[in-house]
């Protein structure tokens, strides 16, 4: 991502890595935070971006991805997910 932002014309660009957790999992107060955030991110998300890519590029119907996102909301909260980014 760093070339492609100084490609674009930035300068001083700065990249760096970062726990992203998804649900209040963490013990750390801050990632905990984080997580819940995350986990309202990728809920809101889910959909919409499965619907799209599901549909179009698999042939899924729209409740067979329904289906998919209401499981995916369930076990997400778990706390067995991170992403690194």
């Amino acid at each position: 991502m760093k070339g492609l932002m100084e490609k674009a014309g930035f300068v001083d660009v700065v990249e760096s890595t970062a726990i992203w957790p998804i649900g209040a999992w963490p013990k750390d107060k801050a990632l905990k935070e984080v997580g819940k955030w995350g986990l309202l991110g990728v809920n809101e998300s889910l959909y919409p971006f499965a619907v799209r890519l599901l549909t179009s590029a698999s042939g899924w119907s729209t409740k067979q991805v329904l289906e998919l996102c209401s499981e995916t909301e369930k076990e997400l909260p778990k706390g067995k997910y991170y992403f690194h980014g």
